[in-house]
């Protein structure tokens, strides 16, 4: 799925809480609806609750996911709070933070060559 171009035409996101797509998706202010599906996904859902931006399900509520779409689109309070979440980090996309991550390894990594060619 490409998330940039899903995050600019959907209303709403649903995934599975996955650490990209999250962030793909409350950095273009959009809501989620988030089926974990393991431990480090749970842990995603808690922090989109604590921002009061998503919706999470766990396996044992699917089926109640009509009521969870509904609201994901009707309850505005989620959108405004995913849409303040990307005011608050616009600018600070997560690729630009790889991009500066791998700079800082990259420049970490060849100081250390040229340490050890010297020693």
């Amino acid at each position: 799925v490409d998330m940039e171009r899903s995050c600019i035409e959907a209303d709403a996101i649903v995934c599975n809480a996955g650490a990209g797509s999250v962030a793909a998706a409350l950095e273009s202010g959009k809501p989620l609806l988030l089926l974990p599906m393991n431990a480090e996904q749970v842990l995603t859902c808690r922090r989109v609750l604590k921002l009061r931006a998503g919706i999470c399900m766990l396996e044992q509520e699917v089926g109640r996911i009509d009521a969870a779409l509904a609201k994901l689109i009707g309850d505005a309070s989620l959108r405004t709070a995913a849409e303040a979440f990307a005011s608050l980090h616009r600018g600070k996309r997560g690729a630009r933070v790889l991009d500066r991550l791998a700079a800082s390894i990259e420049d970490h990594l060849r100081r250390g060559t040229q340490t050890t060619s010297t020693n």
